[in-house]
């Protein structure tokens, strides 16, 4: 369990300082954050993307892109969590896959020691609330709708009504 590997395993060697990982990061690497939904909920990088560390292990290209058609090829994976201990644990297992994987050295508190921001707020595909706010042209009668979901959202009340600006 988890004191078997605390006891066992200690800390994760080898992780990058922030700004190789934000090198990385603009080059095209795709940030996999490691934590729980919870943790993800309480604050997150921008663009990070919340993946469970047991569909990262089994099948990493899967768990980050699904079925993504435009997904990166031969991706570099930087996995983060809170203290880098999780996920400099699990990127040995991602690099056994064939994948190029590194973690952030002290995870998110490096990221916020760095001065960088977090997010506040939900994973998006675990977000079934409706948008709060709608940046750029208000739909109207003559803005084009081809290709665009009019379709009414679902509010965590279940009560529906019509995709608007407000």
């Amino acid at each position: 369990g988890l004191r078997d590997l605390l006891m066992n395993h200690g800390m994760a060697e080898g992780g990058l300082e922030l700004s190789d990982v934000l090198n990385i990061l603009a080059k095209g690497g795709v940030l996999v954050d490691v934590r729980t939904p919870r943790e993800y909920e309480a604050g997150h990088a921008p663009g990070s993307r919340l993946i469970n560390p047991k569909e990262l292990i089994a099948d990493p290209f899967t768990a980050v892109y699904g079925d993504d058609p435009l997904a990166e090829p031969d991706p570099h994976f930087v996995l983060v969590c809170d203290t880098g201990f999780r996920s400099g644990h699990l990127v040995d297992r991602v690099r056994e896959k064939g994948y190029t994987c590194d973690f952030l050295a002290s995870g998110l508190r490096a990221w916020r020691a760095g001065g960088e921001i977090l997010f506040l707020g939900r994973h998006a595909a675990a977000d079934t609330s409706p948008p709060r706010r709608i940046v750029g042209r208000p739909l109207t009668e003559t803005a084009p709708t081809a290709g665009l979901d009019l379709s009414p959202c679902q509010n965590p009340h279940n009560e529906h009504r019509p995709l608007t600006n407000r």
